[in-house]
This record gives structure tokens, C-alpha cells and sequence, in this order.
């Protein structure tokens, strides 16, 4: 998190360079809260829901019902863990507007 946030305000301070006219409007991107924050949601709201994926809907439910059948159980294992990756996705944004290190959009 902190080299993304690193090269993302390196590439904020190359284009500031570039167009003068974007000073006002690019803020840089608070390294250390951001790295904080990514990772308290990495250690929770990540953890819980790989831990609830993998062993509950993983283990309990799609194995025991599609054991015989490996390639629809590999499918449906593929399918919702892309449709965590995409939960989590949306939840960081959530998180990171809510404990202020990413501005919602009405405020840029």
C-alpha cells in the first residue's frame, strides 16, 4: 500500500508538473493514514470474508453438494471468489471515504 500510494503521488507531482492548472485540484495522497487504514480493513473485513468463503461456502457448501463433479465445484470456486475480490473492492472505497483518506466524489 505504501509504495502505491508512493508512486501514485509521484505520478500526481509529474503531472502537476506538467499542467499548472491542476494545482489547486489534486490533492497528494496521505501515505502513512492510508497504509494504516488499508491495513486494519486487510486484517478485518479481507480476512473475514476469505475466512467465510474458503471454509464455510467453500468446505460446508459447494464440496460436499459438487465433490464427484471437479470442474463445475472449480467453476463456482472461481466464480465467487472473483465475486469477493469484487465485494472487497467496493468495500474498500466504502471504508476509505468513511475514515477520510479517499474524498467521495462531490468533494473534488
Amino acid at each position: 500500500s505504501q509504495v502505491g500510494t508512493g508512486v501514485t503521488n509521484a505520478l500526481i507531482k509529474a503531472r502537476k508538473a506538467v499542467d499548472k492548472d491542476l494545482d489547486d485540484e489534486i490533492d497528494d495522497i496521505p501515505v502513512v493514514s492510508t497504509s494504516i487504514a488499508y491495513g486494519i480493513y486487510m486484517a478485518v473485513s479481507s480476512n473475514l470474508r476469505y475466512q467465510i468463503l474458503s471454509g464455510v461456502i467453500e468446505q460446508r457448501m459447494l464440496e460436499p453438494v459438487l465433490h464427484k463433479h471437479k470442474l463445475l465445484l472449480s467453476a463456482l470456486c472461481f466464480a465467487v471468489r472473483t465475486g469477493n475480490t469484487f465485494l472487497g473492492s467496493l468495500l474498500w472505497v466504502d471504508y476509505a471515504r468513511m475514515v477520510g483518506v479517499q474524498k467521495a466524489e462531490e468533494e473534488i
